[in-house]
């Protein structure tokens, strides 16, 4: 009888465990960010400003994707597809704010590809080819799934297939020749 009455009260904790496990928390404070946030500045619109942020300014913001992607995205790991997805969308909103994106995107990877080492460009380099695969999600029928799910507020969706390839074409063109897949 003692080994019955052992084995309900460990069934009974072992229940007990179980049920405070899957309950949902309630804390009151709110979650930090997992990436850091782009500054973005506002401008009020003139003649001046109308064509787009400056070439130094869209430079910068892409610098920061980058920079973003190089620290934050890993690639393989649980939710990495929505990240990529929430960076596919931060460039292709980048692409729409600047003109001549191609080139741009081109200029601005190759001089950041230059201050990597061959290890960290290859990386990079791999990584981009998975915000590309993202892109391409977004601009598919799913895109606006896809969007709410990884919780990224697009400025410019839907966005065009043609100049979001155009864009990753020339990104990954700028790639040094032993990172592209």
């Amino acid at each position: 009888m003692k080994k019955r009455e052992i084995c309900l009260i460990l069934c009974m904790l072992l229940l007990v465990a179980v049920l405070s496990a899957c309950t949902e928390k309630q804390t009151s404070a709110t979650p930090e960010p997992t990436a850091m946030p782009t500054a973005v500045a506002t401008v009020e619109p003139t003649a001046e400003t109308t064509a787009g942020p400056s070439t130094s300014e869209a430079d910068q913001a892409l610098e920061d994707i980058l920079t973003d992607i190089s620290a934050n995205y890993h690639s393989g790991t649980a939710g990495c597809s929505l990240s990529a997805a929430k960076y596919a969308g931060e460039i292709l909103d980048w692409s729409v704010t600047v003109t001549n994106a191609s080139d741009a995107a081109q200029k601005t990877v190759n001089q950041f590809y230059a201050s990597l080492n061959t290890d960290a460009a290859a990386e990079l380099g791999d990584k981009l080819s998975d915000v590309h695969e993202a892109a391409r999600l977004l601009c598919g029928s799913t895109g606006a799934d896809l969007l709410s799910d990884c919780g990224y507020q697009a400025k410019s969706f839907p966005w065009n297939q043609t100049a979001m390839e155009s864009v990753f074409t020339a990104m990954t063109g700028a790639l040094p020749t032993s990172s592209v897949s």
